[in-house]
């Protein structure tokens, strides 16, 4: 009975969210142009699409060449699914500023909403050819480099994230799993064990730790990090699932079944079929 749960990174990291300080040099607007450009960002913080829409053309109006206007109308964009608008927008930011990393930054998450991958992965390459400190870019090749089976690149990027951050938990999970797919064990036990230094309160942490414990042949600890979980939530049915593999993998049957059972009762889907072909 195997059940290996290794996580990667499941999410885009955006601007915003990563800290990214919005880009001031180089703006040309008059003052008409900046007051509006200030409002629309307001009405976009508020998620007032239409009224930001608004403001930001009225900025561009009034000044044509104002790349922050372009730029935040291409997040607004994204934010509505128009995409093809948003490729226009961005595409006229970085024509008047090709220097604004960002921009490419944005350019390479709408490629990605468009379906392609190799045009995002050469705007992500842009970014970090001008600016190779951008943290959220450095996350981002690592996710894709680790998409194709790249590891050992992803992993070089997320040396550098994390020594940028080196607090950031989710860089060590990354790195955990992008080390436990090139069966670094050692490695990947260090980086998920940190993760959940960092964030004692994050399941996927634990659970990736156990499957190295599991892959080790310790499964006193893999049992004991699922416990750990388990005892924080007890109504967490796929602990008892997780749990009562690595209780099997370590001869203990009837405490594997014990868990079976108790996730059999609270309706987990494999439960039942476990039962059968290990209880009965």
């Amino acid at each position: 009975m195997k059940i290996k749960v290794i996580a990667g990174i499941g999410l885009i990291f955006l601007m915003a969210a990563c800290g990214q300080k919005e880009e001031k040099a180089g703006v040309k607007g008059n003052a008409e142009a900046q007051a509006h450009y200030l409002k629309a960002n307001d009405y976009l913080v508020a998620a007032k699409f239409d009224s930001a829409e608004n403001e930001y053309n009225a900025c561009l109006k009034s000044d044509s060449t104002h790349h922050l206007a372009y730029f935040q109308l291409s997040n607004l964009y994204q934010l509505t699914g128009e995409f093809d608008k948003g490729m226009n927008c961005i595409n006229r930011a970085i024509e008047l500023n090709p220097e604004f990393a960002m921009a490419f930054y944005n350019k390479a998450n709408l490629l990605e909403m468009l379906g392609d991958d190799k045009g995002s992965m050469t705007q992500i390459n842009r970014v970090l050819a001008l600016k190779p400190d951008f943290f959220a870019a450095r996350m981002a090749r690592s996710q894709k480099q680790a998409a194709k089976g790249k590891f050992k690149e992803a992993i070089t990027d997320l040396d550098e994230a994390i020594s940028m951050r080196p607090g950031f938990a989710l860089a060590y999970n990354a790195r955990g799993t992008a080390r436990y797919r090139m069966g670094d064990l050692e490695g990947a036990l260090q980086d998920f064990s940190k993760e959940v230094e960092i964030r004692p309160t994050h399941i996927m942490g634990f659970v990736n730790r156990a499957a190295v414990y599991g892959s080790m042949k310790n499964y006193r600890a893999a049992i004991d990090d699922i416990s750990h979980l388990i005892a924080t939530d007890a109504t967490w049915s796929q602990g008892y699932i997780l749990r009562s593999n690595y209780y099997y993998m370590a001869g203990k049957k009837d405490s594997a079944c014990e868990d079976i059972k108790i996730a059999k009762m609270m309706r987990h889907p494999q439960a039942e079929q476990l039962d059968k072909q290990y209880c009965k």
